[in-house]
C-alpha cells in the first residue's frame, strides 16, 4: 500500500546517525516490528552510551585536575572548570546518582581514588562532608594542643571547631 511506498525509501536510504530526538521519539519495539531496524537503533544507543562513557572519563580527568590545585575534590556546585565544563555540577549529578544507588561501583572507586587522605570524598553528603572535617580539625587540634578541650570560638584551618 501507500504506508510500504513511503516507508521502502527510507529504509533503502544509506543509513544516518539517529538524532536524540529520534531515539527518543521512537520506541524500540515500533521500530523492530514495523521497520525491521532493531540493529540499527541498537548501534546508535550503544554510540551514544559510548559517548557518554567517554565524557565521564574526561570530567573525571576534570576532577583529578581540579584535585591536583585545590587538594580537595568537591569542587562548589557552581565551579566551572577552565574549559567550561560546569565540574562542580557533574559531581553533583555524580552525588545524586550515588545517593539512589544508580553509580556503578567502579566509578565510585575512581572518584574515591581521587580524594586526598584527609578530605571528604566527593561522594559524600553535605553533612557526612561537614562530619569528615570536623573530625579531620579536631584531631589536628588534639595533636597540637594536646586536649579535646575546644574553646567556643576557635576555628581550625576554616572550620569552626569550638561550635562544632
Amino acid at each position: 500500500g501507500a504506508a510500504s511506498w513511503t516507508i521502502r525509501p527510507m529504509m533503502d536510504a544509506e543509513p544516518r546517525p539517529m538524532t536524540d530526538a529520534e531515539l527518543l521519539s521512537v520506541s524500540y519495539r515500533g521500530l523492530r516490528n514495523a521497520y525491521g531496524e532493531r540493529e540499527r537503533v541498537v548501534r546508535h544507543v550503544n554510540a551514544a552510551a559510548d559517548d557518554l562513557a567517554g565524557r565521564w572519563v574526561y570530567n573525571l580527568g576534570l576532577l583529578q585536575n581540579y584535585t591536583q590545585r585545590h587538594d580537595d575534590a568537591r569542587p562548589p556546585a557552581a565551579y566551572v572548570a577552565p574549559c567550561g565544563t560546569r565540574l562542580g555540577r557533574w559531581v553533583a549529578d555524580q552525588r545524586y546518582l550515588e545517593r539512589k544507588g544508580r553509580l556503578t561501583e567502579a566509578r565510585r572507586k575512581q572518584i574515591d581514588q581521587l580524594t586526598p587522605p584527609d578530605a571528604t570524598s566527593p561522594l559524600d553528603s553535605r553533612n557526612d562532608a561537614a562530619w569528615r572535617r570536623g573530625v579531620v580539625a579536631l584531631r589536628s587540634y588534639i595533636e597540637r594542643e594536646g586536649h579535646g578541650d575546644v574553646p567556643r570560638a576557635h576555628a581550625e584551618a576554616g572550620f569552626g571547631l569550638g561550635s562544632w
